[in-house]
């Protein structure tokens, strides 16, 4: 097939490439290679990145739950983070040498992302998950909040503000 030459190697690219992982696939890459999976994702991202032409250095890493909803992530110094695609946090958590306790802690990042496709999000104070639906407006800065922790301490600390 002739493709038009924007699509060429060395053009303009109007696309960026991505690195989809099923949590199944990363969670045991991280298990198995906990030490060096900082270097593995950085040889990945070079190799997409030459394969598809892609000139800018900025990876894309995806990861998808058991219901098909689509995470990025980044790992970095064993800490990896997973967001939703609109950069509220769903996991933060930091891997340690003990392959057992790594277990137990990518299973509770598995269930944050099946909460938050479950319509639920953690608030950023006490941690519980709530619909998120019912806390939207419940916003300071980057964080989001339940109820309760919106109506005894951030909903006054938002309200001194001045955004100027």
């Amino acid at each position: 097939m002739n493709y038009p030459d924007i699509f060429k190697r060395g053009k303009f690219s109007i696309f960026v490439p991505m690195i989809k992982f099923w949590y199944v696939d990363l969670f045991n890459l991280i298990l198995d290679n906990t030490d060096n999976l900082e270097k593995y994702l950085e040889l990945l991202w070079q190799e997409t990145k030459t394969e598809s032409g892609h000139q800018w250095d900025n990876p894309q890493f995806f990861v998808s739950n058991s219901y098909g909803d689509l995470f990025t992530f980044n790992y970095y110094k064993n800490n990896l983070r997973i967001w939703d695609l609109h950069d509220f946090i769903v996991s933060h958590i930091e891997l340690t040498s003990d392959k057992e306790k790594n277990k137990e802690i990518l299973k509770e990042a598995k269930e944050n992302m099946d909460i938050y496709s479950k319509g639920k999000i953690h608030c950023s104070d006490c941690g519980k998950a709530e619909e998120y639906k019912n806390i939207v407006s419940h916003r300071y800065f980057a964080g989001i909040y339940c109820d309760t922790c919106w109506n005894t301490k951030w909903k006054s600390i938002e309200a001194k503000e001045n955004y100027s």
